[in-house]
This record gives structure tokens, C-alpha cells and sequence, in this order.
């Protein structure tokens, strides 16, 4: 899949994945209080960074500790964050691989997301 094709429906599929979070009891006192819009935005960025999509290199403490450090999010809440991703991502007919894909790389940054 070309690049930019892959970057347009993964933003889509994020956008699903906000609207959907901020509906679900265990995640949306999380959400509500920041700017989804920009969130959204600095979420697909990191995403497709991650997993290959662009080009830009990240360094994940930095970038992930920082912002998530008053959130204390904890495992439950990340497992329900992963579950509700991985229903977009299917949603939106992306491959079984690149979604495994996408949780492995999400699990690799589960206790920088958590401060751990």
C-alpha cells in the first residue's frame, strides 16, 4: 500500500478511535479536558512514525513520559485504549498483520505511556 494512502485511512482510523474513546466510561475523564483535534494529530504522527510510516525519527521517553505523567493511566485503562484502536484499525479493513503490528508497537510503549 502506497504510503500516503496508508497514512490517510491510519489518520482516519485514529479519528474513529478518539470518537469512540471519548464515549467509553473508562477512558473519556482522560480526553475530555485536552484538544482531541491536536491530539489527534500528535497521535497519528507518533503512530505512523512507529510503525515505519514516516520517515521521522522519535525518542520515546522523552515524547511519551513527558505528556502522559499527571495522566495516571493505568493498565486497565491501556488495555481498553488498545482494545478500542485495534476495533478502528479493523474498521477501517486494515491487514490482521499491520494491526498486530500496530499492538506490538503500542505494548513496546506501554510503560513509558504509564510512567512505570
Amino acid at each position: 500500500m502506497e504510503r500516503q494512502k496508508l497514512r490517510e485511512r491510519f489518520q482516519e482510523a485514529v479519528d474513529e478511535f478518539y470518537d469512540t474513546a471519548l464515549k467509553d466510561p473508562l477512558l473519556r475523564d482522560h480526553f475530555e479536558a485536552l484538544e482531541i483535534t491536536k491530539l489527534k494529530k500528535l497521535h497519528c504522527s507518533f503512530a505512523q512514525t512507529a510503525l515505519g510510516v514516516n520517515q521521522t525519527s522519535i525518542t520515546r521517553q522523552r515524547k511519551l513520559r513527558g505528556p502522559h505523567r499527571d495522566l495516571k493511566i493505568t493498565d486497565e485503562q491501556y488495555d481498553q485504549m488498545l482494545k478500542l484502536l485495534r476495533g478502528s484499525l479493523e474498521e477501517f479493513k486494515f491487514e490482521p498483520e499491520f494491526i498486530d503490528d500496530v499492538m506490538g508497537k503500542m505494548e513496546v510503549y506501554r510503560d513509558d505511556i504509564l510512567n512505570n
